[in-house]
């Protein structure tokens, strides 16, 4: 007897944990994947899509399997035909709502238009199917910095603090947006939420799907661009690996417990950020380039010692550097709960992790040793 094929609403499929799911679901015989991509500049939305699935030409892409949808999700109905729109609810749903604009240093106008207004349309969607019946849940890909990074006690997994402090218009974009869904789930809309971390490479090998946040401060440290760098030594950089990422969206999205909660998907051992410096006693043949890099209290920075070479390439990572140096507890009740009936485990994300990450940058040349 054939296995009813499932289907799977994609959104963010050519970003960090996107396009890692979108591998995850196409090694999947029983799923039929719907991938929400557009044109950007001279590269098409199946160039885009091909690129981040690793393939030369998308022509390769899998057909039958994959259908991509040139959706608008800033417009109401994504600037869809009426029946093109009606069409996808012939079938039940499974929607992974992962698009958005991740850049910290982004401008309000842009952070609201995707992030809070694309998933007010997305939710618009939602509603519809779950009224006729053909909506299974909406897993909703938020972020554990949704309320900012300076909480004084843990952020709780299935509430919102009500008065965020917010470092930048990416995570209050982020915190509206999930008020948003929380207000549909609170009415019945099937829904669950998962708030990542900051992810890095696979654990097994390393690789990450994208060379962001910490990827470009580590070659900072390690290249000398900066004498001087403000962050507590002491202050901690909560990494998650994107393999457990993907692996926890996948299983907790199949799962009929896991509806209308939210799960941290982070470390349960944060990193000091200090270990980054550490990484010298791992990697001899970089400890000069090391050398010329001093981790600076922020209390005792003063940008004013920078050259104004430095003071350039200190403005471009400046966004990134509270997430390096973070104070946020994170309640995990909800995965300690689930992760054992998965048979998921906790990722372990300490020294030999850190090492497998910098064995990848250097063997792709991302960090020179020389």
């Amino acid at each position: 007897m054939m296995q009813e094929k499932k289907n799977i609403l994609l959104t963010g499929a050519t970003g960090t944990v996107g396009s890692w799911l979108m591998r995850r679901y196409l090694a999947d015989e029983s799923v039929h994947l719907l991938v929400v991509a557009r044109d950007k500049g001279r590269h098409s939305a199946e160039m885009r899509i091909a690129r981040a699935l690793g393939i030369d030409s998308p022509e390769n892409l899998p057909a039958g399997k994959l259908e991509i949808l040139r959706w608008d999700l800033g417009r109401s109905g994504f600037g869809l035909e009426e029946r093109e729109y009606r069409r996808l609810m012939e079938h039940r749903l499974l929607v992974i709502h992962g698009a958005a604009t991740t850049r910290l240093g982004d401008s309000e106008a842009n952070c609201r238009r995707v992030n809070l207004e694309g998933t007010h349309h997305i939710l618009e969607f939602c509603r519809e199917a779950h009224r006729r019946g053909m909506l299974q849940r909406l897993s909703h890909i938020s972020t554990a910095y949704v309320a900012g990074n300076q909480l004084e006690t843990p952020l709780l997994e299935d509430s919102l603090p009500s008065h965020p402090v917010f470092s930048n218009f990416y995570e209050m974009s982020k915190y509206l947006a999930e008020v948003s869904v929380r207000k549909d789930m609170a009415d019945g809309l099937p829904a669950t939420i998962f708030r990542p971390s900051i992810v890095v490479g696979d654990s097994t090998s390393g690789r990450p799907s994208s060379f962001n946040v910490l990827y470009p401060f580590t070659r900072i440290l390690v290249n000398g661009a900066l004498s001087q760098v403000p962050v507590d030594a002491e202050g901690r950089m909560n990494l998650v690996p994107i393999d457990f990422v993907v692996d926890c969206i996948a299983a907790i999205s199949a799962v009929p417990e896991s509806l209308g909660k939210t799960f941290h998907l982070v470390s349960r051992v944060p990193q000091r950020i200090g270990m980054l410096m550490d990484l010298q006693q791992h990697f001899p043949e970089l400890a000069h380039l090391f050398s010329r890099t001093r981790l600076v209290h922020p209390s005792e920075f003063d940008p004013s010692r920078l050259s104004e070479e430095e003071m350039g390439i200190y403005e471009a990572i400046s966004a990134y550097l509270p997430y390096l140096s973070d104070h946020v507890d994170f309640d995990t009740a909800n995965m300690d709960a689930l992760l054992p009936r998965l048979g998921l485990r906790w990722p372990e994300t300490g020294m030999p992790f850190l090492c497998k990450l910098f064995e990848y940058v250097i063997e792709v040349g991302y960090i020179q040793t020389s």
